[in-house]
Parts: C-alpha cells; structure tokens; sequence
C-alpha cells in the first residue's frame, strides 16, 4: 500500500527501558537468551519493502555517557528521544536533527513508574534540559490527530504511541507538512512521501499484530467517467449492509442470504469493473 503511495516505509522501535539497562532489573527476572520481539519483528522485515531504523544501539551507546530514560518512568528522556530523531531522519534523508545543548535541568514528578508505586509528585527525577539551536513548530504533541507545518520539504505521515510525543516535533520541523497519528489499529489515509511506524517495544504485539485500516475509495481520485459506477456501487453497499445487518464482507465465500444473491452479484461486479478501470 505505501508502494502504491510513492511512500517509503520505515519502522523505528522504541526499546524498553529494561533492554538498554538490563544490569538494573532485579537478580530474579533471568534472561532466557531467545530473541526478544524486536530482534523477531526485525528477522521479519528483512523480507519486507522497508527500511528499519535501528535504536536499540544508538541508545545502549549513548547510556554509557548520559542517561537516555527518565529514573522514574519507562519513557526516553530528551537526550534519548533526540538520539532517536536523529536515527530516524538519518534514515529518511529528509533533514539533519536539530542541534540541541543542554541549559539547565528538568526536575520530573510525574513518571509512570513513581505513578504505579502510588508515589506521583513525591519522587523527584533531574535530567538535563535540552534546548534546541533553533525553533521547532510549536504544537501540543500530546494530541492524539494533529498536523504540523514544518520548514522542510516533503510530507510525512507518523504512526506513533507515547514514545513519538517527545521525537514528533524534530521530524515535523524536517518536513513541510507531518500528520501525527497515535491510534490502534493504525488507519492510512493519504498520499505521502514518508510513513514512519515509530512505537514502544512493548506495544509491537499490540499495534503491529492487526492489519492498517485502508481508506474507502475517493471518488475524487477517479476519472469522471466512473463516478455513475462509483455512485451505484456505494448505494448498493449501503443497502446491503442495511439488509444483512452489516455480514457482508469482501471474502467472496460469506455465507450470503438467497433474497440477496442478485445484489451480491451486482455489487461483486461493479467493484470489479471499478477496479479494473483505474
């Protein structure tokens, strides 16, 4: 589907904070020396038209100098969500990250973890606070649907979970325009130049194990000439999904009602010649 975009695909996995600090699990949690799922998930796509995004060592790099995880949460700190950007654009080609230094601390009160253990607002984390050279579009990356202006070239669709919100604003700087999009199951929507499925290691079972919503034909992308058929073929749709309470579906051998036959075959055949046409 991406092929037929004129898109690129890149898949970019966000890695537990147990995989880059593993020395800091308990003694009783005993790795089983068998891949983890993004060393199976990475096997697969080696098979697949897409371009993986490594940051599993860039990060596992880069703690060795500075923390890239906040203490008291699973999320990447800003130092390891500006690694990732600088993996993932590195990757698309789209644009250099934009340079950040470090002009003071960020005091952090408000980890998943200090929430689970009932200790919100009393267990502080400091990090350093990164400050990026120059401005990045300003926008509440928490939104679940959000498009942003950027001052690059190009669009870029982002399929994300919560680990995108603080990596978002560097990608959309390096884009003209990016839809950030953080849903399961994932929906593709329009043409794009690049889609970058970006989401925890731990969310791999949960958003890569259902297939992406497609989108609905657009008349507006056909020729004139098959708008009648275009027409005709959502009237009798409606009407049979209306008269079979919703049963159809596009596998041809659904059980399909005998007062329905007729429409079913009018409708098989429609979207065929529809089809074949564009």
């Amino acid at each position: 589907y991406a092929d037929g975009l004129g898109a690129d695909l890149y898949i970019a996995i966000a890695p537990n904070k147990s995989t880059i600090y593993p020395l800091d699990m308990p003694g009783r949690y005993v790795a089983d020396g068998k891949d983890d799922n993004i060393a199976i998930l990475r096997n697969i796509c080696e098979d697949l038209p897409v371009t993986w995004v490594d940051l599993v060592e860039p990060l596992k790099r880069a703690a060795g100098e500075q923390r890239v995880y906040y203490l008291t949460d699973t999320h990447w700190n800003q130092f390891g969500a500006h690694i990732a950007a600088e993996e993932i654009l590195k990757a698309t080609g789209a644009r250099r990250v934009v340079s950040c230094e470090v002009t003071g601390q960020v005091n952090y009160t408000d980890g998943d973890l200090a929430r689970l253990i009932g200790l919100r607002g009393k267990l502080r984390d400091v990090s350093p606070q990164l400050t990026p050279a120059r401005q990045l579009p300003q926008a509440d990356y928490d939104e679940r649907y959000l498009t942003v202006q950027g001052d690059g070239e190009g669009t870029l669709l982002l399929l994300r979970d919560s680990f995108g919100t603080s990596v978002a604003p560097y990608l959309a700087q390096a884009y003209g325009q990016s839809r950030l999009r953080w849903e399961t199951p994932f929906e593709l929507t329009a043409p794009c130049d690049d889609i970058v499925i970006l989401i925890a290691q731990r969310n791999i079972r949960l958003y890569l194990s259902e297939a992406p919503i497609l989108p609905e034909y657009d008349v507006d992308e056909y020729l004139d000439e098959d708008e009648d058929d275009y027409d005709e073929l959502q009237n009798l749709r409606g009407a049979f999904d209306d008269n079979d309470e919703g049963e159809y579906a596009d596998d041809e051998d659904e059980a399909i009602g005998d007062d329905d036959e007729d429409d079913y075959e009018m409708l098989r055949s429609l979207r065929e010649g529809f089809d074949e046409d564009n």
